[in-house]
């Protein structure tokens, strides 16, 4: 069996690393646009921060704002633009380097626990392999940053066992898990495993300070960032923060954290099963260490998450990660977590030569390459029917950044948020769809829930471009 674990692990980095790199070729070709409509807000907050602008209102003259995103991923993006990219080609850039600073965060608390480097960075490297990996070689999202700072943030507290460190380590913690909240504010999980552990160890002064220098972090840069978008932050997140969930409706989410484990993305459920029986053998040798409750809290954290209404598969990324610092951890004295690894590390190869089966869901059929509008072909059909210089309205944000113009409505699933609670927004976006405010209309699928069709009488189809139905004013 020791043989048979790091050829289980090889096979599947072979195969994994080819998969996502072939995917990766394929969409990059075609000319970069970000896939994903979250990962259009992202890009219309990035390419509004560039333009100087942190956050918006819910309603302006600009159009339509609102959003839970926290800045700091939107900032690192849009410095990005500001420093000459194109808006897609940023955000794919923030989106790997992150990814790459989330590897790096999983070899290093490896390393510091004592396994080898090979054995680190091959088990980090796994994290390429999996389809949610390959959903985000063409968008970009938060997920993989937070999860590097709150990594690196842990790892900091690896070495404090040595008094003459505890200080400095405590506030290097405190910091970057400080930066993590304002990346992503559920991100919380690295602070609370250390601050859990101090308090088992009765550091309750270590504890306090942690504590306490993580809460004056996050309210100093709250308070700058507030100030910084002249009081949108908090309007943009009070109207935003728990994305229209309702308590009654919780119990109907309570099947999603199992269906994007298990079914979604196969690969990291199985890492997941894995670390469970890691996690467990280890409480058993070694008592409740850093590590386990740093998996303790982060599969509690994600398990709340997914009772959240428009929640996605990304907050599994997390999970992933600190599920592969589990078995790490395991494999050096536990025959029995190596022999479960060797077995998962196998499934997790025949997940991904499944994935090429035509009922095995994966990015390769979600993206629908032969069918999906390239960049290029995107933006000359705006040219062609773009009648004046209006604004356009389209349910993905990166649409108007690609003309250098910041968009219209920035969510369409908050602003189905918004109108369901106030009829005022609803009547706003009749009365400019009504008076042909728009150019254009650009729609993967509809303008808002609550807003379905509402754009028939004012505006008709010219031209489907991939995805994109294109709708110009109608003739008055």
């Amino acid at each position: 069996m020791n043989r048979l674990l790091p050829v289980s692990l090889l096979i599947l980095l072979v195969l994994g690393l080819g998969d996502t790199a072939w995917l990766a070729i394929q969409f990059w070709k075609m000319g970069p646009l970000v896939d994903g409509v979250t990962s259009g807000i992202w890009t219309a907050l990035a390419f509004d921060f560039a333009q100087g602008h942190l956050y918006r209102p819910i309603i302006s003259e600009l159009g339509y704002g609102g959003t839970r995103y926290m800045p700091l991923y939107f900032m690192f993006q849009g410095t990005l633009i500001k420093l000459g990219l194109e808006p897609s080609t940023a955000g794919l850039v923030a989106m790997q380097t992150s990814a790459a600073a989330m590897t790096a965060g999983i070899t290093l608390i490896l390393r510091r626990s004592g396994v080898s480097f090979t054995w680190a960075l091959g088990l980090a490297l796994v994290t390429y392999c999996t389809t949610i990996f390959q959903q985000y070689v063409t968008d970009t999202n938060c997920e993989y940053l937070a999860a590097a700072l709150s990594l690196f943030a842990f790892a900091c507290y690896l070495p404090a066992t040595n008094p003459a460190q505890q200080g400095s380590s405590l506030l290097l913690i405190a910091i970057l898990s400080a930066l993590a909240f304002f990346v992503k504010f559920t991100t919380l999980y690295a602070p609370a495993a250390v601050l859990l552990h101090l308090m088992i160890a009765r550091r309750h002064r270590d504890a306090a300070i942690l504590a306490g220098s993580t809460l004056i972090l996050i309210l100093v840069l709250f308070g700058v960032l507030q100030h910084g978008s002249h009081g949108y932050l908090w309007e943009n997140l009070k109207s935003s923060a728990t994305g229209g969930t309702e308590l009654a409706r919780v119990f109907s989410y309570l099947g999603r954290f199992p269906r994007e484990m298990f079914y979604e993305h196969p690969a990291v459920g199985i890492t997941f099963i894995v670390a469970v029986v890691a996690a467990i053998s280890h409480l058993r040798a070694h008592g409740a260490t850093a590590l386990f409750l740093l998996f303790l809290m982060t599969t509690l954290n994600t398990m709340v998450l997914f009772v959240s209404r428009g929640i996605a598969g990304n907050h599994v990324i997390a999970l992933h990660a600190v599920s592969l610092l589990m078995i790490g951890i395991s494999l050096h004295d536990q025959v029995r977590t190596r022999s479960i690894a060797a077995l998962g590390f196998l499934c997790m190869s025949v997940v991904i030569v499944a994935t090429w089966l035509p009922f095995v869901p994966s990015p390769r059929k979600t993206l629908n390459l032969p069918e999906r509008e390239s960049k290029a072909g995107l933006l000359d059909a705006i040219h062609r029917l773009r009648p004046d210089n209006r604004p356009i309205l389209s349910d993905h944000g990166a649409v108007s950044p690609l003309l250098g113009e910041r968009t219209t409505m920035l969510d369409s699933y908050n602003l189905g948020v918004f109108i369901r609670r106030d009829p005022v927004v609803l009547a706003d976006l009749q009365q400019r769809l009504s008076r042909q405010d728009f150019s254009l209309l650009l729609l993967i699928g509809y303008i808002a829930e609550g807003a379905e069709g509402l754009e028939a009488t004012d505006y008709v189809e010219a031209a489907r471009v991939g995805r994109f139905v294109i709708l110009q004013p109608r003739s008055k």
